[in-house]
């Protein structure tokens, strides 16, 4: 049996997945803190929007016209549906929109077969992986999709809320769970630089345990970690990430008020 018609699987592909196990906490992290500030583009708010420069490179998080997030950016690739394509190779993206990136994933050992190729199949979410991925290892907050029609960018993002402040994430801490800053919150937590959570949701999240009757977790592999400490124990989603319902309690200890 010959097999025509049957399309040849990318092995590369395949290989690649188990790097996304690896830094499965990181890539949660990533995703959590990066669309608590600036929302997905399926889930804005009122007034939410965005604003993107490709020819000088940078980000803009609006709410009612205001700048509230900002920073560069880099385009790691777009994907139209079946076909995922490196930034560089398309010839619509001003080279200030990748030149930063390229140099990494050329340099990068693992990227090494993928890199090779100009374009290659795959799903969306393996896109959607390789990008955040692409954010964790490089330095960058995380990975953005932006929809132009029928086509999905990918946009490494750093982004601060302060004017002349750093961009870098690990100066740029908010809570992960809800975007707030240490200046609308009373305290903020934070577990490692990728992560935060304020006191508002520690009170969310513990209120809503105490309100759950005890039911059996069943946890789902493709389902997030908490971010907080990266155990699959029983937890509570958010949007983008997860606490254990361990985590809660501890930091409910930390911001309720001392009787």
């Amino acid at each position: 049996m010959f097999g025509f018609g049957k399309k040849k699987s990318n092995s590369s592909l395949e290989e690649f997945k188990q790097h996304f196990v690896e830094e499965q906490l990181e890539m949660a992290r990533a995703r959590s803190k990066l669309y608590a500030r600036v929302s997905h583009y399926n889930d804005l708010f009122d007034g939410e929007d965005y604003d993107v420069n490709l020819q000088t490179a940078y980000f803009k998080g609006l709410m009612g016209g205001d700048e509230v997030s900002f920073g560069p950016l880099q385009i790691v690739g777009t994907h139209n549906g079946k076909d995922f394509m490196w930034s560089w190779h398309n010839t619509s993206i001003p080279e200030k929109a990748y030149a930063e990136l390229k140099p990494f994933v050329h340099a990068n050992a693992e990227l090494k077969e993928l890199a090779a190729q100009k374009k290659f199949a795959c799903a969306p979410d393996f896109a959607e992986k390789l990008s955040q991925w692409i954010a964790v290892k490089s330095g960058w907050l995380g990975a953005f999709e932006a929809p132009y029609e029928t086509t999905l960018t990918f946009l490494l993002l750093k982004l601060t809320c302060e004017k002349d402040h750093s961009v870098e994430p690990s100066e740029n801490i908010w809570c992960s769970f809800c975007g707030r800053t240490n200046k609308q919150v009373a305290k903020l937590l934070t577990a490692a630089p990728s992560c935060a959570i304020c006191d508002m949701c520690v009170d969310d999240y513990h209120g809503i345990i105490a309100d759950k009757v005890e039911l059996e977790f069943t946890d789902i592999t493709t389902m997030p970690p908490c971010i907080i400490c990266g155990e699959r124990t029983t937890r509570t989603f958010s949007e983008y990430g997860s606490a254990c319902n361990e985590c809660i309690v501890n930091c409910h200890r930390v911001t309720s008020p001392k009787e």
